[in-house]
């Protein structure tokens, strides 16, 4: 799978918290440098990048959530939040279905360079945005 290992995101330093959906050790490695002390690291992805059988992968995984914890209460950093959840077919075959019949759409109210993310965050606290904003950070 392909991995993340430049761009302009990855010289912030001091961010109050990482939402992973990639994965892997580096994108942990590099997200982890750059957030505050009372930051948080919330990923839906395994910490593991290699293709070790499941089982295996999930106690790599866990290791990292122990150890992380543990030296989160030591040293007061940040914190290491896993989500987890397991889609069923059926489900995901009916969000195909409505989107190949057009009738699932994403309200898309403001889109900003990653240059702009400051005006992102601004918008977003207005608490008056219907819909998501986005960032693109090509």
């Amino acid at each position: 799978s392909a991995r993340v290992s430049s761009g302009p995101w990855l010289s912030l330093s001091y961010v109050d918290m990482v939402y992973d959906c990639v994965g892997g050790r580096d994108i942990f490695r590099r997200s982890w440098a750059c957030l505050k002390k009372s930051g948080k690291f919330v990923t839906i992805a395994s910490l593991d990048d290699s293709d070790r059988p499941g089982f295996t992968s999930i106690c790599y995984t866990a290791g990292n959530l122990i150890w992380n914890r543990a030296s989160s209460l030591f040293t007061g950093g940040p914190t290491v939040h896993f989500v987890f959840g397991k889609a069923k077919t059926e489900t995901l075959n009916e969000i195909a279905r409505l989107y190949d019949e057009g009738k699932l759409k994403t309200l898309i109210s403001h889109e900003f360079t990653l240059a702009d993310a400051a005006k992102a965050q601004t918008q977003s606290e207005t608490k008056r945005t219907r819909g998501k904003i986005v960032i693109n950070i090509e």
